[in-house]
């Protein structure tokens, strides 16, 4: 079974609300369209995991920790993973450091009018987040993954997701600017501190037996192309390991000794 430690379901949102108001206090005078900026879901999931301001952009050397407390770094990651290359080469031989990334859980689209500011009704997007949409960001710091002092916790989020209608279609909306995301709800938060803590993502029913990259992506519900981006992290991470080629699919096996190190 997966550990509950590992899976937390957010019953209590009155700290995430606080959150929110800090950061619209911090940021903006007003919760306007006008107002917003891009950087309102970085700056909520800031006050979150650390509400004194004391503890905010820190300076390390020729780098700023998003938060520095108790000689811990936690750094809010809501876009690509790349950028975060040289920090991690400087904070993580002295620190530990924990990246937070964000997920939409649920999603919700509202359109903007570049000319007017005039914003269109919120309708809900029929995709759902998936926590395995980390392994996209995960393989672009590969060379870190397996030092001890770096963890990750995924922010499973509903979000509100302004986007300018300024695309290239008819409808303005195919290839479209996104404007901001907002955060209105906290859903769940995945927290992975040790390299067994992955097998969060490998389903039971794999445990016992081999499998493809197309029937792990079967049985994860996930599109081909992510699904070999997990198998090839969780190979690199440990939780997997090869087992022969049947044509020209690769099979897996779960590493066994990780599910009894967990257990």
């Amino acid at each position: 079974m997966t550990s509950p430690y590992l899976y937390i379901k957010m019953k209590d949102n009155q700290r995430f609300e606080v959150a929110r108001e800090k950061a619209a206090c911090s940021r903006f005078s007003s919760y306007n369209i006008g107002t917003y900026q891009e950087k309102t879901l970085h700056s909520v999931l800031k006050y979150y995991y650390e509400p004194a301001i004391d503890y905010h952009e820190v300076k390390l050397g020729r780098y700023i920790a998003d938060i520095m407390k108790d000689d811990e770094i936690t750094e809010i990651q809501t876009g690509s993973f790349t950028p975060l290359k040289r920090k991690l080469s400087f904070f993580l031989p002295n620190y530990p450091v924990t990246i937070v990334y964000p997920i939409a859980h649920i999603k919700w689209i509202l359109w903007v009018d570049p000319v007017t500011g005039e914003v269109s009704k919120k309708r809900k997007s029929p995709k759902e987040g998936s926590p395995y949409g980390l392994f996209m960001e995960l393989c672009r710091i590969k060379d870190f993954v397996l030092h001890e002092h770096l963890h990750i916790k995924i922010a499973m989020l509903d979000l509100e997701e302004y986007r300018y209608l300024d695309g290239w279609s008819k409808d303005r909306k195919k290839g479209s600017h996104r404007h901001d995301r907002i955060p209105i709800a906290f859903d769940s938060e995945i927290i992975l501190h040790a390299p067994e803590d992955y097998l969060f993502f490998v389903p039971e029913e794999l445990y016992n037996s081999e499998f493809t990259v197309s029937e792990f992506g079967r049985c994860c519900h996930i599109r081909p192309r992510l699904a070999s981006t997990a198998v090839r992290m969780l190979r690199h991470i440990g939780i997997l390991d090869f087992v022969s080629k049947q044509g020209n699919a690769y099979v897996y096996k779960v590493n066994k000794s990780l599910v009894n190190k967990r257990d």
